[in-house]
């Protein structure tokens, strides 16, 4: 697994940015004390690979996945993400507690194998896995749950 340093101790925010990442590779940052800091890092997404982008370290932080043109797509503390489109997207990692203290981070991207299970199985991790605890749907008698997998 690759480890990129940031350089510095910032990536800047923008398409511009000089950062990349690759699958199984690792970048660690540092958001600047005393501003709100952004970080961008560039990944190259091939459609159809459904990939995992994970952030670690500094408390709840969130990850947004852009476009090439810098335009945001979709954001969340951990993204699974399978482009319909090959091609340049962006990465932005960022403070959203409190933005102006410094902290350190891990961002990583590994492709996600979603696994082949039965009804029951899904039902079960869709029941219990996902959340970490028991969740219960609120399906009326004879109703159902639509899923579009």
């Amino acid at each position: 697994m690759a480890v990129i340093k940031e350089d510095n101790g910032d990536a800047p925010g923008g398409v511009a940015t000089q950062y990349s990442l690759e699958l199984g590779d690792v970048f660690e940052g540092t958001f600047t004390p005393g501003e709100y800091d952004t970080d961008w890092v560039r990944v190259e997404l091939i459609a159809g690979t459904i990939y995992d982008f994970s952030l670690s370290g500094y408390p709840v932080s969130y990850l947004y996945l852009l476009n090439a043109d810098g335009d945001y797509v979709l954001s969340a503390p951990r993204l699974i993400f399978n482009p319909e489109v090959s091609g340049v997207y962006y990465i932005e990692a960022r403070p959203d507690d409190h933005p102006e203290a410094p902290g350190n981070y891990t961002l990583s991207i590994a492709q996600n194998r979603i696994p082949v299970g039965t009804y029951d199985e899904v039902a079960d991790y869709l029941a219990e896995g996902h959340w970490g605890q028991r969740f219960y749907f609120n399906v009326p008698a004879g109703g159902a749950i639509t899923v579009d997998i």
